[in-house]
C-alpha cells in the first residue's frame, strides 16, 4: 500500500506515519508512506495511479488541497483521497472530487484506523473470495457418475 501523506504541519505528518506504521504491522501490511509537506512538493513528484491512498490537508501555507484533488482527478487519478482539516465547512468541495474519506483534526486513532480499515477493503489486490462453480455431469461423456449428477469445485 503507497500511502501519500500531505501537510504543512509536521506534528500531523508524524501522528499520521505512526498511525499508518502501526495499523500495517497490526493488519501485515507492507506499506510505503511517502510525506510533503506543501500541495507544491507532492504535485512534483505527483504520477496518477502511483499512491493507494492520499491524506490531504485542506489548509495549507504552499496550496489548498480540495485545489490539489482538483488537478488529481483531471489526471486521472484515481486514488483514494482522505481529507485531513480543522473544518468541516469545506466537506461539500471535498466531495466534489470523489473524496473517500473526510477526517477532522485533531486526528484520533480509532479514526484513521477505521479509514484505513475502509480502504483496504477497496483497494486492488487486497480482495478475498471463493468462487463457487458448478456444471452437470450430462456434459461429460466419460463419467462412470449418473449424467445428472453435479461436479462442484472451488477456485480461490
Amino acid at each position: 500500500m503507497k500511502i501519500a501523506l500531505v501537510d504543512d504541519e509536521r506534528i500531523y505528518l508524524d501522528e499520521m506515519q505512526k498511525l499508518c506504521l502501526e495499523f500495517a504491522a497490526q493488519h501485515t501490511i507492507q506499506p510505503e508512506i511517502f510525506r510533503f509537506s506543501s500541495s507544491e512538493d507532492f504535485l512534483k513528484s505527483w504520477q496518477p495511479g502511483f499512491y493507494s491512498i492520499i491524506f490531504l490537508d485542506i489548509f495549507m501555507k504552499n496550496g489548498n488541497g480540495i485545489e490539489t484533488a482538483q488537478k488529481l482527478r483531471e489526471g486521472n487519478d484515481n486514488s483514494l483521497l482522505v481529507f485531513l482539516t480543522s473544518s468541516s465547512d469545506f466537506m461539500p468541495d471535498a466531495f466534489s472530487c470523489h473524496a473517500f474519506d473526510y477526517i477532522l483534526k485533531p486526528i484520533t486513532r480509532s479514526r484513521v484506523f477505521q479509514v484505513l480499515l475502509d480502504a483496504q477493503k477497496l483497494l486492488p489486490g487486497n480482495s478475498r473470495y471463493i468462487e463457487v462453480n458448478s456444471i452437470f455431469r450430462s456434459f461429460c461423456r466419460t463419467s462412470s457418475l449418473p449424467p445428472q449428477m453435479p461436479i462442484i469445485w472451488i477456485s480461490i
